[in-house]
């Protein structure tokens, strides 16, 4: 955002030096006096340059606020993650009856007269996690608060559209803003999920799988190396590839797939 500053007011005064040039020469072809022609160079320079600032500013103003924002939901989020069921519980029961829904305790599942309201703010909210909803409240309407729905799961929740409904965690954050509900975030969790991205990160990369698609990679690169004016180039990509095969090997999980469950079919 500083670095934003910096090209707001640079354009700003670049935009004042173009627009009194361009002034100048076309009041150079008027009979009027050197003087004036100066203040009106002035006067249309700041005029143009001022209504830029301004968009600027505002745009820029906008543009701090999604970004503040952005970090809050993503800390919330992190949060939420990480905090043990009844603090959330809590946290819901608080934020439900400041925006007028009466809640009869703070038991698990919370409940109003027309909805039990569950919640699942884990990374992504699985399949199985709405299957278990849907068999378990068989009569009831579920309002389910989570972080995001795996893809899996959003077409699992639009065909049971008429008894689940989910808020997730961005429609959430924008309900505490309407009803002005304070969120607490805890910093050393959040600090200590943030470090946890990384190796979630490198799970991703390093499956079981990839260890054939890096080994393969790698077999081709040497092939191709007896057949090219630069072998040492391709030797090395082989030998780097090589190492995160192994690495993959060694540290990677299997790729688990989604289980595939008959409640559709049998509904």
């Amino acid at each position: 955002m500083k670095n934003r500053k910096f090209i707001i007011i640079s354009d700003t005064l670049l935009l004042f030096i173009f627009c009194a040039f361009l002034s100048l020469i076309l009041l150079s072809y008027l009979r009027e006096r050197f003087l004036l022609k100066i203040i009106l160079s002035f006067l249309f320079s700041f005029s143009a340059s001022g209504i830029f600032l301004v968009y600027k500013l505002r745009k820029y103003k906008l543009d701090l606020v999604k970004s503040r924002d952005k970090k809050k939901l993503e800390n919330m989020l992190i949060s939420l993650e990480v905090m043990p069921d009844n603090e959330v519980i809590a946290l819901l029961f608080n934020f439900l009856q400041s925006a007028g829904i009466k809640i009869k305790s703070k038991t698990y599942p919370l409940q109003s007269e027309s909805f039990f309201y569950v919640f699942n703010f884990e990374k992504s909210t699985s399949r199985n996690f709405i299957t278990k909803l849907i068999k378990e409240y068989k009569h009831k309407k579920v309002l389910l608060f989570c972080n995001t729905l795996a893809e899996e799961s959003k077409q699992l929740v639009n065909t049971f559209s008429h008894k689940i409904t989910v808020i997730n965690g961005e429609t959430l954050f924008s309900l505490m803003k309407k009803y002005n509900f304070e969120f607490e975030e805890k910093e050393s969790q959040i600090k200590s999920r943030r470090g946890e991205k990384l190796k979630l990160f490198l799970q991703k990369i390093f499956t079981k799988k990839r260890a054939i698609t890096f080994a393969f990679i790698a077999l081709t690169l040497t092939i191709f190396s007896y057949f090219t004016f630069f072998p040492l180039y391709y030797r090395i990509c082989a030998y780097v590839l090589i190492i995160l095969s192994l690495l993959c090997l060694f540290l990677g999980k299997k790729e688990s797939r989604p289980s595939e469950d008959p409640l559709i079919e049998n509904q």
